[in-house]
């Protein structure tokens, strides 16, 4: 069983020790969940069908880890079949045919999906992978490239930051100019 990701999310999955469970537009309704496919070559819904084009590498790489099968096996990491979390996970029906429906023209099947409703703890994989193009290779061959990755993210969140600050400065100088336009006024 795999999870796939891609590279701007390796460092946060490594610094944090494990993959958290996905958040980010999922309705309140819904348990959020660590997805896992049982698909050993691509998960359409997950990667970039053009991930390898220089213009996404930096962003979009893809890298996978592989749940340990003794943990499997043994029920240590427990989890839902797509069918069951549709119905026990509080997923929108309609959502999830078409989110089933959208996979198999990318070349998923959501039969292969599984949820886990706990953050899964990287040392439950085995090492992490990264597509180099043609094949899945361990993530030491492609250190360069993940370290482009994480200076390209790390770049990004500079300039965000930057842009950030630059607005709340343009803010406060308006803040100040208009309380100088009052006090003015007040005095006339």
């Amino acid at each position: 069983m795999y999870h796939y990701s891609k590279a701007c999310h390796f460092k946060e999955i490594m610094d944090s020790g494990v993959i958290k469970r996905a958040m980010a537009g999922v309705p309140k309704s819904e348990k959020p969940a660590v997805w896992l496919t049982l698909n050993d070559e691509w998960e359409g819904t997950a990667l970039k069908l053009d991930c390898m084009e220089p213009r996404h590498r930096n962003i979009f790489l893809p890298i996978r880890f592989k749940l340990k099968d003794e943990l499997i096996d043994n029920g240590q990491v427990k989890f839902v079949s797509f069918e069951e979390h549709k119905k026990s996970g509080g997923m929108d029906l309609v959502y999830a045919k078409a989110l089933s429906d959208s996979a198999l023209e990318m070349g998923s099947n959501s039969d292969d999906w599984f949820c886990c409703y706990d953050d899964i703890p990287i040392d439950n994989f085995n090492e992490p992978e990264v597509w180099d193009g043609s094949a899945w290779v361990s993530i030491d061959h492609m250190n360069g490239i993940l370290a482009e990755s994480r200076k390209f993210v790390s770049d990004v969140k500079r300039l965000d930051r930057a842009k950030q600050n630059a607005i709340a400065a343009q803010k406060k100088a308006k803040r100040k100019a208009a309380h100088k336009a009052k006090a003015k006024n007040r005095k006339k």
